[in-house]
Order: C-alpha cells, then structure tokens, then sequence
C-alpha cells in the first residue's frame, strides 16, 4: 500500500484541506493520513473528520505511551510537528497499518501533477530526499548555500521510505534524536528533524536524491528554476512542475514570498505570482470552513526570518521575480 502523511495542528488544517484538494484526485489509491499534534475534543475531532473526509486522522495518543512519555513535552508546535515524523512513520510501517512506500509532504504545499514517479523509485530505494538546490549558485544567491549548511542539504517537507530493515533502522536512529533534539539552535548545529538528514546518504544504504526540478519547488529554488507554460501543463527547465512548496508565506501580502527570505518580491504579471495568488485564493476560501475551530490563541511557530534576524538592505526589497 502506498500512504502520504503531513503533520500540522488544529490552526494550520485549513493549509492540509488545500493540499488534500488537489493532491487526492491526482493519486486515488494514495492513502492521505493527518497527524495532529494537539489533542482535541470529541466535538472538535469530529468537526474536523467532517471537513477532511478524504483524510485519515492520527494524534499522539495512537502512539505507544513510552514513545509519547520519551518525546521533549515542552516543544513548540513546530518542533513537535517536526519530532513525531519518524514516529508516525514508524507507526505506518507497523502490521496494523500496513504501508509498504510511504511519503511525508509538508501541508503547505500545492499539487500540480502526480507524484507516482517518486513513488515508482521506492519500489528500487529505501529513502528519496530532495536538496535544496541541485546546481552550484551564482554568488549573488549565496544566501541559499548559506541557508544549506545552516539547517540542511535536504529538505525535510517532503521525504520519501520504503518498509525495508534499513528504514526500519533508520526510524530508531532518527526517532532517537528526535525525543529531545529536535530544536532550533544554530550555534549547535541543530535546525529540527531536517538537519539530520544530511547523514542519511552517509550511515544508511538505498538513498535515491530526486534531482527533478519538478520536485519541491520552493523559494529557495526559485532562481534555479524559471517556471513556463507547455500546452496546458506547467513545466519548469522542461520538467513538469509537480508541486509547489509555499513555505513561510505571508498570507495577507499578495506580493509575499515568504517570511524566511524577504529580499524578493513578486512581480506583477509573472507565472509565479499566477500561482501564488491562486494559492491564497484557495486558503482563504477553506481558512473560512475552519474558522469556527479555531482556537482562541495560536500556539507559537518558529520562523527562520525572526530568529536568525538577517540584515536586508532596503533596496533588495525592490528584486522581484
């Protein structure tokens, strides 16, 4: 069986619905599974399966109680998203569930066409990462290879496993970290789940790196990867575009890109901001539905833009793309 998983909390479903909207009809015999971070109330999860009928709804308490009693309890909500990856991973794994190719996709992410090619190499690999970026940058995108080896090679929203003993060795190791590690502290060395994964090639065998353009297009990757129309199709470097990684957006700001890099703006007319308006169309109009779900304060997200604090001189404002 082949299975997809995000995690996110009650705040963020509405991000999950218009992922699940266009990523579900393009891969029917996909199981979509939901983790929620946070416990809710019988009213409230049932609110929520209403909303998410395509979805198969997990929490912590699915898991083993030692695992949940092992894991840090004072994370943030990013954190936590980021720790219980290689436990529900785990979990799918398990007879009960009976996943064979498992894929995590963050669920701020847009899908244009199938991800069945990734899928295929799992039938050959036990592991499919995607970089960053796949080609060396000019020096005036440096910041995205500084990026890199600050918080990771890989990046961790969309990560690929196969049920073999090799995963299995891999989720110990990778859970092992993640029950008290699993923080952002850069002088350490530590950027969450994903900086780990610069040793997965290194320890574990059968590591397939998607170097498909097509693959978590993203704004780190944007200046590597100018998008175009082919017929009715969206290609970019002559690859189809399969999804779009809106990470850190700024929901509010039609020009934004995202919170992380704020140097680059959208340009008016362009393909790239096409897509993002339709984005926030499309989360707006399901942010609505969740509306009254809503808790009455937000928990605390860590974003990069706050806690490395880069000084951007106000004339890089003015590059738009």
């Amino acid at each position: 069986m082949k299975a997809i998983y995000t995690t996110t909390s009650l705040s963020h479903l509405y991000k999950v619905k218009t992922f699940a909207e266009t990523f579900i009809p393009l891969h029917p015999d996909v199981r979509f599974y939901v983790v929620l971070v946070e416990p809710l109330d019988a009213h409230t999860t049932a609110a929520a399966t209403a909303l998410l009928p395509e979805a198969n709804l997990l929490f912590p308490s699915h898991l083993p109680e030692t695992e949940r009693a092992s894991i840090k309890p004072d994370y943030n909500f990013f954190e936590a998203c980021c720790a219980y990856r290689p436990f529900f991973a785990d979990l799918l794994f398990s007879a009960d569930y009976g996943v064979e190719r498992l894929i995590y996709m963050d669920s701020d992410l847009l899908q244009y066409e199938s991800i069945e090619p990734a899928f295929a190499h799992l039938q050959q690999y036990n592991f499919l990462l995607t970089p960053h970026t796949t080609a060396p940058t000019p020096l005036s995108e440096v910041e995205h290879e500084i990026g890199m080896n600050r918080c990771g090679i890989y990046n961790a929203g969309f990560i690929g496993m196969k049920r073999s003993p090799e995963t299995e060795r891999f989720l110990q190791w990778w859970k092992d970290r993640m029950r008290q590690l699993c923080v952002v502290e850069l002088s350490r060395g530590l950027f969450v789940d994903q900086i780990w994964l610069n040793l997965l090639p290194l320890y574990f065998e059968g590591v397939f790196i998607e170097k498909d353009p097509g693959y978590n297009v993203a704004y780190w990757n944007f200046f590597e990867r100018p998008l175009a129309r082919s017929g009715n199709r969206i290609t970019t470097k002559g690859r189809p575009l399969r999804f779009v990684h809106y990470s850190g957006l700024v929901e509010h700001d039609p020009y934004n890109i995202t919170q992380h890099m704020r140097e680059y703006l959208l340009r008016d007319g362009s393909l790239l901001k096409e897509l993002f308006d339709d984005y926030r169309s499309r989360l707006a109009r399901n942010k609505a539905l969740f509306l009254p779900m809503q808790p009455p304060q937000l928990p605390p997200k860590y974003t990069l833009w706050q806690k490395v604090k880069r000084k951007v001189r106000p004339g890089k404002y003015r590059n738009r793309i």
